[in-house]
């Protein structure tokens, strides 16, 4: 894939709304994966969980974190331990 093409697909998809975003990835790695590759009850629960999980985000039962604040989480367990 040309360079410039690939950037403007890039500019476009983050241009898009953290659901849809999900939705493209997991399509993309979808394809990368090959379908034959895993038994379809074992996609489907991955598709189930990838639902589940944009659900939980968009309806704000999750928090999410940026790298920082991960970083300090995991840092400070790791001290305890």
């Amino acid at each position: 894939m040309a360079t410039g093409l690939l950037g403007r697909l890039r500019s476009e998809a983050l241009g898009l709304s953290l659901a849809d975003r999900a939705t493209l990835a997991h399509e993309l790695i979808k394809s990368l994966d090959g379908a034959e590759d895993h038994p379809v009850a074992v996609v489907e629960a991955w598709d189930q969980e990838i639902v589940h999980r944009i659900n939980d985000v968009d309806d704000g039962r999750v928090e999410l974190l940026d790298r920082a604040a991960f970083q300090k989480r995991m840092q400070s367990r790791l001290a305890r331990d």
